[in-house]
């Protein structure tokens, strides 16, 4: 276990992950929304999608299949969009918004529609798309290879949104001509510091690490390790681990002293192996200091479970948030399948997850 361990804080297992085509921006004024448990639904009018994307049984999923920039110029990510028998549906998932009132249908919105394309790869090539969705549309009208960085053109900033590996070239399009560029490249923050002006529309090349982890069922343990707790950016520190589990790319750096290993107190199993909701697995307390940059940290606990014959890691754990005094931790692993929120000690909502590594550790008998 404590090589498994010592792997999974280097990143060094391999990955499989589809590179994103976004098939569709288009802009329309939204008939109506409404609230369920797990999701809010942004319904749109029939027949305006061209590229529904992920079935009903993944709405709550904290994959970003797209994003809505709403008519007040808010953005929210997407988790699918979806045909229905009298409208058509944008769905956003409760773990990016929950409260209705704040997406703002007044008026004409833009959706950026993404799909998973077939081939996959451990080290993915990406490409990052800046500018207005409106610009977008008539750069590509048949859509595009690569991601939409969901910001507004301005002088700021413009995180990436994979962890960079390596960087190679920038594309800038102004007035109907395209043109390379100069980058400006913050490895901690993982970001570019060009901005971008209006009108423009910038591509961004580079490779970064797949994710070698996806949500699972909760299944009996064979064997149960540590909690692994990081915020730190660097990938000998749990990046790789960090931004599979959460999705996100953690930004902290204070030499290497994000990065936590701590130990189970309490818990329990069924009488199936499986670890026990009810007693509430706790484990030491989470004493990564105030982040440095950025607010998230994440906490899982590594345990080795069989499958079909093989042995996969499995990881319980959650989103960590700092709220400018401590991180709000409750020192429990929560146990569920799949994805989840949770609302920590400082009443923010943080993801919770269970996920399994993508491909096997070894055999575990050939019966």
């Amino acid at each position: 276990m404590s090589e498994l361990e010592r792997q999974l804080i280097g990143g060094e297992l391999r990955g499989s992950q589809a590179p994103i085509f976004t098939q569709q921006f288009f802009t329309c004024t939204p008939t109506t929304k409404g609230q369920s448990v797990g999701y809010i639904h942004v319904n749109l009018p029939k027949g305006i999608l061209s590229y529904p994307t992920t079935p009903a049984p993944s709405w709550e999923t904290s994959e970003v299949n797209g994003y809505l920039l709403d008519a007040s110029n808010k953005v929210f990510p997407a988790s699918c969009f979806s045909v229905g028998s009298e409208t058509d549906y944008a769905i956003l998932s409760r773990q990016w918004v929950n409260d209705l009132s704040v997406v703002d249908i007044s008026g004409p919105c833009w959706f950026i529609v993404h799909t998973r394309m077939s081939a996959t790869f451990d080290t993915l090539p990406n490409v990052d798309i800046a500018g207005h969705p409106s610009d977008l549309a008539n750069a590509f009208p048949n859509g595009c290879y690569g991601e939409w960085i969901p910001n507004l053109p301005s002088s700021g900033t413009l995180s990436a949104n994979q962890k960079i590996k390596s960087a190679f070239a920038k594309l800038i399009r102004t007035g109907g001509t395209w043109y390379s560029g100069a980058t400006n490249f913050e490895p901690v923050a993982n970001n570019w510091t060009d901005g971008i002006q209006a009108g423009e529309v910038q591509l961004y090349f580079y490779s970064s690490d797949s994710y070698f982890t996806e949500p699972e069922t909760n299944l009996p343990l064979s064997e149960l390790g540590n909690v692994i707790a990081t915020a730190d950016f660097h990938p000998l520190q749990g990046n790789r681990l960090s931004g599979s589990l959460l999705r996100m790319v953690l930004k902290d750096s204070q030499d290497g002293n994000q990065m936590r290993l701590l130990p189970m107190l309490q818990y329990a199993k069924t009488y199936q192996n499986k670890l026990w909701r009810m007693c509430k697995p706790r484990h030491g307390l989470v004493d990564l200091n105030a982040p440095s940059y950025g607010l998230s940290a994440l906490k899982t606990l590594v345990s080795i479970i069989e499958k079909n014959g093989l042995y996969y890691a499995q990881f319980n754990g959650s989103e960590l948030k700092h709220n400018g005094t401590d991180w709000g931790d409750d020192q429990v692993i929560p146990v569920i399948s799949g994805e989840d929120v949770k609302v920590d000690l400082n009443g923010n909502t943080v993801k919770a997850f269970c996920h399994h590594s993508i491909f096997p550790l070894g055999i575990a008998h050939n019966g």
